[in-house]
């Protein structure tokens, strides 16, 4: 049987566990959804480099080759065709199901934001303008559960 990291203290664990062994986090039926979900935002922390927490000076912000903006877009496909992403109504607006979107990192969360930025206005995180904006819903509740702007990140 393969394993994969528990997304909540990064023990190796079996990859169709229900609940982590070593720190009793607990996986919906979902949880190759929420491995599929740590994958894409580690994919996404190492296709941007260094943290995503990292904020662009205005001396630095540019748009993105068109090569970046397919390789966002591309990830952004497999989320979807993966089911970790559920649904993408509009280029900036992606839904996830509430309960995976709870289980997965900070860092995922900002990285997967991050990815639907590049793809849908071929900018980082830190140069969105001030009209731009990527918005997370949960698709079981219909709520609000994140939004990325020119200010940062805000998760509900």
């Amino acid at each position: 049987m393969s394993q994969v990291k528990c997304p909540k203290c990064a023990e190796l664990i079996q990859k169709d566990a229900k609940v982590c062994r070593y720190c009793g986090a607990k996986f919906n039926s979902a949880a190759g959804t929420v491995i599929g979900a740590i994958a894409l935002g580690g994919l996404i922390l190492l296709y941007f480099g260094s943290s995503s927490s990292d904020v662009a000076t205005p001396a630095s912000i540019e748009t993105l080759s068109p090569q970046v903006r397919q390789q966002c877009g591309e990830l952004i496909s497999n989320a979807l065709k993966s089911g970790v992403i559920t649904k993408r109504p509009s280029a900036n607006r992606i839904e996830f199901a509430d309960a995976t979107w709870a289980t997965i990192d900070a860092d995922t969360k900002r990285s997967t934001m991050a990815a639907v930025s590049c793809d849908a206005f071929g900018k980082t995180s830190g140069d969105l303008d001030f009209n731009q904006y990527v918005v997370v819903y949960g698709s079981t509740s219909g709520k609000r559960l994140a939004m990325l702007t020119s200010a940062g990140f805000d998760f509900e």
